[in-house]
């Protein structure tokens, strides 16, 4: 038996508006930032979502209140901060643990 499927559009939704962003430049990082975004009237009564990726020590170059400002009309807007941490290598170049003292 061969099943029918009724399809029926959905109205009265809020849109849900997903954004990335990879910041690789300490320059202008906060113009990325909200051009990544779209548009107020877009973003007017939808559901946002920012996740901004960035090296750790940026963090004090992220200014969440103009973000806020900026996306003032969407009905909710969340921020999700990804910093990266850099991995370091404790030990020189071209020594390995077996060449150490105890």
């Amino acid at each position: 038996m061969r099943q029918k499927s009724i399809g029926r559009k959905l109205t009265g939704i809020r849109p849900f508006i997903d954004r990335f962003v990879e910041l690789k430049s300490v320059d202008n990082i906060m113009e990325n930032i909200i051009s990544s975004l779209p548009n107020q009237e877009i973003l007017k009564d939808a559901i946002v979502r920012l996740s901004v990726q960035y090296p750790r020590e940026w963090d004090t170059l992220i200014d969440e209140a103009a973000m806020r400002r900026f996306a003032g009309q969407a009905f909710e807007f969340h921020l999700v901060k990804r910093p990266q941490i850099e991995a370091r290598i404790r030990l020189p170049a071209g020594q390995g643990v077996s060449n150490l003292v105890p």
